[in-house]
Formats: C-alpha cells, sequence, structure tokens
C-alpha cells in the first residue's frame, strides 16, 4: 500500500536553473542571467583585444558564448518594462565591452549598433520575444 505525501506549497522555486514564482515575476531570474553572462564576458577580453580577429567572428563569439548564457530559460519570461531596459543595457555594455568602448567616451547607443552593424530589431531583446513565441 502506497503512504500519500503531502506536496509542500511555495511561492517559487528552481526548475532546470531557472526561477518560477507564483506571481510570473521573472525579474529576479533576468538579473541572475544576466549576471552570470556579464561576468562571462570579461574573461574573453583577449579574443576581444585580438587583431587578428574580424568583427563578424567575435560577433558570432559574443551570440554563442554570452548570449547562449544570458538568454537561458528565456521563454518562460514574463517581462515588463523594466525588465526590457536590463536586457537592453546588459546587451549595449556587452557591445561596448567588446569594442572596449568607455562609457566616458559619450558614444551613443545608435552608434555603437552602427558600428557593429546590428540594428535594434535584430537585439537580444527582439530575440527574447522571437523566443517566446
Amino acid at each position: 500500500m502506497m503512504m500519500a505525501k503531502k506536496i509542500e506549497k511555495v511561492n517559487k522555486f528552481k526548475y532546470l536553473g531557472s526561477s518560477v514564482s507564483v506571481d510570473s515575476n521573472s525579474t529576479t531570474d533576468i538579473k541572475a542571467r544576466l549576471t552570470i553572462a556579464r561576468h562571462a564576458t570579461p574573461q574573453l577580453t583577449g579574443i576581444w583585444k585580438a587583431k587578428d580577429i574580424g568583427m563578424d567572428l567575435k560577433k558570432q563569439l559574443v551570440r554563442s558564448l554570452i548570449w547562449s548564457t544570458a538568454l537561458y530559460g528565456s521563454e518562460s519570461w514574463a517581462l515588463k518594462m523594466c525588465d526590457e531596459k536590463l536586457v537592453t543595457a546588459f546587451e549595449m555594455w556587452v557591445w561596448r565591452w567588446m569594442l572596449r568602448i568607455s562609457w566616458t567616451e559619450r558614444k551613443t547607443n545608435k552608434w555603437i549598433r552602427e558600428k557593429i552593424g546590428i540594428p535594434e530589431e535584430k537585439g537580444i531583446l527582439e530575440q527574447i520575444k522571437h523566443r517566446k513565441l
């Protein structure tokens, strides 16, 4: 005879590395993912500084190494406007790090996007929205 186990009710839990909450608030999970990816970016400084590696390869490395870390579990995120701003700010931080452009140089996000050749419509935020579909 099987004994019935009582299931505990919780407000949030981790499932496959992503936080799931009762209120569908994804902000903590988004911040955690972006923090992990932010720590991975400086580890590739040697690649970003390499003159013999072209811009196209560097962009591919960002997409495969940084974006894959940042976007893990993004299909389940409930994005709010403040979360979208976090994601966009993170993306621009990564591109600036890759290009080795300090925020004190006063280059606009539009200028950065033109320099790397990735319009806003192809940015990380649009990738998240596409994955959610």
